[in-house]
């Protein structure tokens, strides 16, 4: 939505935010994060993002959120996305410490970040209203805003269930 400035539904109604996006990923390649993009474009009826800066991660962001926040400057990035939340702080889920680094290097990027994040299998049995993310309780504090996006497969297709959070 944000690569292609089309209104997918997906955010509130505020000014849209459009242009190039970063996705700083510790977790997949370029090849399997390009074809997660395809599929999702496809599944909305819209062409392919054509404005996304990844980069291959393995470092700590809190390491490198200078040098990425410079680069994403560069870019005119209007948005960036981690993925995933656990890999990008290289530390103890439940370690506040880590928790607080790592957000601290997030808002030092000086672009809105969507930072993914997994739950534990228990978290996701609980009610969405009551479900917390995985680890520190500053994981859930620290953010801006949070989200639960849950999936399932039915026959072929993935239904996706979104609950808004705080």
């Amino acid at each position: 939505a944000v690569t292609t400035g089309s209104d997918l539904g997906l955010f509130p109604s505020t000014p849209s935010l459009e242009g190039p996006v970063a996705i700083l990923d510790w977790e997949a390649d370029a090849a399997e994060q390009a074809d997660r993009m395809r599929r999702l474009a496809r599944g909305f009826g819209i062409k392919a993002p054509r404005d996304v800066w990844y980069r291959r991660e393995s470092a700590p962001l809190a390491s490198s959120a200078d040098r990425i926040a410079e680069q994403l400057a560069q870019r005119h990035v209007v948005m960036a996305v981690v993925d995933s939340k656990g890999m990008a702080a290289a530390g103890a889920p439940e370690a506040a410490e880590e928790t607080i680094r790592l957000f601290g290097a997030v808002r030092s990027l000086e672009v809105p970040t969507l930072v993914i994040d997994h739950a534990t299998k228990a978290g996701m049995r609980e009610d969405p209203a009551k479900r917390m993310a995985f680890g520190s309780v500053y994981t859930t504090n620290a953010a801006r805003l949070t989200w639960s996006l849950s999936g399932a497969w039915h026959t072929n297709k993935l239904s996706l269930r979104f609950d808004p959070g705080k």
